[in-house]
């Protein structure tokens, strides 16, 4: 698979800010994050975009894998802590927000942290991983802070996807 490690600007520092916020505000759903941490899955069904305009590549149509749905697992092998923030992104790296708001953060990950984002419209997307090194700051990811995106995945309304990322120290 497709493992690159990115850099956030401040357009990504924005929208993920936004997406947090509105994920705390809207009522979506929260669930039990993976092993050693909590996280929920938060939505907003009036923001966000809709599927990519599609692409080859990706592993998308696993089977196992409940259509309109990502599930995966953020690997990282340093010694960084901090609080990890998971999105559903149109493009790698993230310029716009995150689609359908589609965000599962961990307070505490332990890796490899899976991660599971469900209700997605049919299309192709990107996962992003943002690790918040010393929890400074989840919604504005700064220099210090580790950011990876998954290979594109293709989600159907009868195939979901499953992706691993893996998050680099700098």
């Amino acid at each position: 698979m497709f493992q690159a490690a990115l850099r956030g600007g401040l357009g990504f520092s924005l929208v993920l800010a936004l997406a947090v916020a509105a994920g705390g505000c809207d009522g979506g759903s929260t669930g039990e994050g993976g092993a050693g941490g909590t996280g929920g899955e938060t939505s907003s069904g009036g923001a966000g975009g809709t599927g990519g305009a599609g692409g080859t590549g990706g592993s998308g149509g696993m089977s196992g894998i409940p259509g309109n749905s990502v599930q995966g697992t953020v690997d990282y092998a340093g010694s960084q802590m901090g609080t990890l923030i998971v999105g559903l992104y149109e493009t790698c790296p993230p310029m716009g927000p995150p689609v359908q708001l589609k965000v599962q953060s961990f307070d505490m990950p332990v890796f490899p942290q899976a991660f599971s984002l469900g209700s997605i419209k049919a299309g192709s997307y990107y996962i992003a991983a943002v690790l918040d090194i010393g929890n400074d700051n989840p919604t504005q990811p700064g220099p210090e802070d580790l950011l990876a995106c998954s290979a594109q995945v293709e989600i159907t309304d009868a195939a979901g996807a499953e992706t691993t990322i893996t998050l680099e120290d700098q």
